[in-house]
């Protein structure tokens, strides 16, 4: 009986890619092996296990580490700066790369926004302090385009009386989910559209150009863009669609993890390229496309539903589509879907789920 679970475990970690040692199993599985071999194999499993133990062991107490680490820093962090917005870019950014840091860089980076620290030597056993490796950071970014309506109908203001524009407020969102919710690994782009198409953010590296990136919504927020009639949605998809591709090229990085936003106000009356057309150019498309649509009459609804399941089947569900009316909150709860989609980074989502 110890001989036949020895040969079935050694059978099993085979099939898991773990050598033995040569004659220290039998291919089949009812013939029991020599008195030789079965110690052979029971030495390898036994020796496996340990490794694996010891390893398991290694990687949980660095866990802990980083994870008590982080807690004695934050604690501190938030006793000192109460007030501290949530929407602090370097406090949440922070908080994201704890794991990436040993305790004395998470220590440097904590200056950026609050000043020195230093950790009470007590509350973090010394053979912890910085003695541990942390997880190595993604080598990989991802492209984040986003395409924002600026035809005519945007200038109109948010509600009746509403000093504030459907644009501006648009713009203001857009430039704190491009700013606060994306990593520095990542590559951003803004193109807007109405009859004509306008790079206005072009393919910038989040890490050398996040305040660049925030500059650039911020001054277009107090001056206004040129405000035009029409709408090229489905142009500008295509051209989106075109950036992420040179994106990748030029990164090398897997196209599933680009993330095409689109935000539009009403239908689209001037592009180029039809509902059909752009269902087979989205076949090549392998990133998640996310589509917000605000304030849409009953007419436009049904037409853009019906091109969304042209969609839907060409992009074989990596799609969202978030629905709005022109109200501040309900807008900001679009918006929050969406950042919780970039903070996910998950594609191959289901459209249905609207």
């Amino acid at each position: 009986r110890g001989q036949m679970c020895a040969v079935l475990c050694a059978q099993d970690y085979m099939e898991h890619g773990r050598a033995l040692p040569d004659g220290a199993y039998v291919r089949e599985t009812w013939v029991a092996p020599t008195v030789g071999e079965a110690e052979a194999v029971v030495k390898n499993v036994t020796d496996f296990g340990t490794k694996m133990s010891r390893e398991a062991l290694q990687e949980s107490r660095r866990e802990l580490v980083a994870g008590w680490s982080a807690h004695e820093v934050c604690e501190l962090a938030c006793k000192r700066r109460e007030g501290l917005p949530r929407e602090s870019a370097d406090f949440l950014r922070w908080i994201k790369d704890y794991r990436y840091e040993k305790l004395d860089e998470m220590a440097v980076e904590a200056q950026k926004f609050m000043g020195a620290v230093k950790i009470p030597a007590s509350t973090v056993p010394k053979e912890y302090v910085n003695n541990y490796t942390p997880e190595a950071r993604p080598d990989q970014g991802r492209g984040v385009v986003f395409a924002l309506d600026v035809s005519r109908s945007m200038n109109d203001p948010v509600e009746k009386g509403a000093k504030k524009t459907r644009l501006q407020i648009c713009k203001d969102r857009a430039e704190r989910l491009l700013t606060n919710d994306v990593d520095d690994e990542d590559v951003v782009g803004v193109l807007l559209f109405a009859s004509k198409l306008s790079w206005v953010v072009d393919s910038i590296l989040v890490e050398e150009g996040r305040e660049a990136i925030r500059q650039t919504m911020q001054q277009a927020a107090r001056s206004g863009w040129d405000i035009i009639g029409g709408t090229k949605m489905r142009d500008a998809i295509v051209e989106c669609h075109k950036k992420l591709d040179q994106i990748n090229v030029m990164k090398k990085w897997q196209a599933s993890r680009n993330i095409l936003i689109v935000l539009t106000d009403g239908g689209d009356g001037n592009s180029s390229t039809t509902a059909d057309a752009l269902a087979a150019k989205l076949g090549s498309f392998r990133g998640t496309l996310v589509l917000i649509t605000v304030g849409l009459s009953s007419q436009e609804s049904v037409e853009f539903e019906a091109h969304l399941q042209k969609w839907q089947a060409a992009l074989g569900g990596r799609a969202r589509h978030f629905k709005a009316d022109w109200k501040e909150d309900d807008l900001d709860k679009a918006f929050e879907k969406v950042r919780d989609i970039l903070d996910e980074g998950v594609a191959g989502l289901d459209l249905s789920a609207s």
